[in-house]
């Protein structure tokens, strides 16, 4: 079963529009497929994020601009002055190291004929129930949706992932992508985590490490106002 087949079931609205490409999410985004197989004129990478998209692009020689996203906005996308004539823009959704998770309108704003849109999803598989996510929605000029199986279930050494993309552009990627890129382990990793069980597993993995995050918050906000003040 190829890793087409399997992602179908897992994204059945969008295969007959937009059809998976087996590949790692490394390879994808940081070993420099999307470099090889794209020429942009003017990439732009928002950060902060993983440096790896960016080194990648340097080194096949595309020239890339970075747009910094600022601590005390929150690290949001809302207002960030990515310059029109970027062909390439390449964001993260949820974000690391920051954590911020950009809102779907946001990023589907910076669409447009021309531009190649990059989503990596690495992370999203831990966000309960993915309300941002871009994996399913069809229509929009030039996306690309980077997704990984390693985050959620460990997988690191397996290097498991897929883009999801309209085909003329996934077309381009198979074109750059090196022979057998997925092995069979791989493979089986894929299909047992992308079954209805892993699926509903991964959700409530989720939802406990909201559940988590939002209480380890509480108590921090908690230490803080304990805190005396001193005159500096």
């Amino acid at each position: 079963m190829t890793l087409n087949t399997i992602m179908a079931v897992k994204f059945p609205v969008r295969i007959l529009r937009y059809k998976p490409s087996g590949s790692s999410n490394q390879g994808i985004m940081k070993n420099g497929l999307i470099a090889r197989a794209l020429r942009p004129r003017c990439a732009v990478i928002v950060h902060p994020q993983f440096t790896e998209p960016e080194a990648a692009l340097r080194a096949a020689g595309h020239p890339v601009r970075r747009v910094i996203l600022r601590p005390r906005d929150g690290f949001r996308l809302a207002g960030a002055a990515i310059p029109p004539e970027a062909d390439l823009v390449v964001i993260g959704n949820p974000t690391n190291p920051t954590s911020a998770l950009h809102p779907a309108a946001g990023l589907v704003a910076h669409a447009r004929p021309g531009r190649v849109l990059v989503i990596d999803e690495a992370f999203m598989d831990g966000v309960p129930g993915e309300p941002e996510s871009l994996a399913g929605c069809a229509g929009v000029p030039g996306l690309l949706v980077v997704r990984s199986l390693t985050e959620t279930w460990g997988l690191a050494g397996l290097r498991i992932g897929y883009v999801l993309g309209p085909a003329a552009l996934l077309g381009r990627l198979r074109s750059a992508q090196p022979l057998w890129p997925v092995s069979t382990p791989a493979l089986a990793a894929a299909r047992a985590c992308s079954s209805a069980r892993a699926v509903a597993e991964a959700a409530t993995l989720a939802r406990a490490a909201g559940l988590g995050l939002a209480a380890n918050r509480r108590t921090r906000a908690s230490d803080v106002r304990r805190f005396r003040r001193f005159p500096s």
